[in-house]
């Protein structure tokens, strides 16, 4: 078995067991610890996007005295697993995130670090009825982080990779665009919210509203 292979069995079975716990429907959260002298696993998970928790419990910590320093991670219960890596050539990035026992999640991002390119412009999308789909243009320039804070939006891109889409619903995963793709979105729930970062100012110019438009710039 290769590397490759080995990588994907050891996340297919973290997954798997994180989903597996979540089936009691009164767990809301799992969280569990790796010793820093582990960098192994503390490197994989890292790498696939845990959530490290900052306020562990005195009464869980002591029964894990003389295990040496550790690092805890945690997954609530809606929080993505499984998330690709791009969507029509456009990367999926997990935006960093700290996690609180009983207490949410605080994420949050910085320019020219998670996201790569100076941020002049943060809007979002609000009280949007169930169904009702927006979008439906592409930009010539601009770059832009979209993700969800709150709700459900299928996220449909186009450009010259292909068409596809992505659900977003775990306000700590985000999309970043990069180069022309046309966007459609669906609210798949009143009153989510759809959030962008963007690398410049409004300009009407930069904006192909016209579909067919968009399908000859790209040629």
């Amino acid at each position: 078995m290769t590397t490759k292979e080995l990588k994907i069995e050891k996340i297919t079975s973290a997954v798997s067991q994180v989903k597996k716990a979540f089936e009691d429907p009164g767990l809301e959260s799992v969280f569990w610890c790796v010793p820093v002298s582990d960098s192994d696993s503390l490197g994989f998970y890292e790498e696939q996007g845990f959530h490290k928790v900052v306020d562990i419990p005195e009464g869980i910590l002591r029964e894990h005295t003389g295990c040496g320093d550790l690092v805890w991670f945690s997954v609530l219960r809606g929080d993505l697993l499984d998330i690709p890596e791009s969507v029509a050539g456009c990367k999926v990035i997990r935006l960093q995130t700290i996690s609180t026992l009983d207490s949410g999640e605080l994420s949050f991002f910085e320019e020219n670090s998670d996201v790569p390119f100076d941020i002049k412009r943060i809007y979002y999308i609000s009280k949007v009825p169930e169904g009702k789909r927006r979008g439906f243009h592409a930009h010539k320039d601009l770059k832009q982080l979209l993700f969800c804070p709150y709700g459900r939006i299928l996220l449909t891109l186009e450009n010259e990779t292909g068409r596809e889409e992505i659900e977003l619903s775990d306000p700590s995963v985000g999309i970043i665009i990069e180069k022309p793709t046309w966007r459609e979105m669906t609210w798949l729930q009143k009153d989510s919210v759809l959030c962008v970062a963007a690398s410049e100012f409004y300009s009407a110019d930069d904006y192909i509203r016209d579909y067919d438009e968009f399908k000859a710039y790209l040629k």
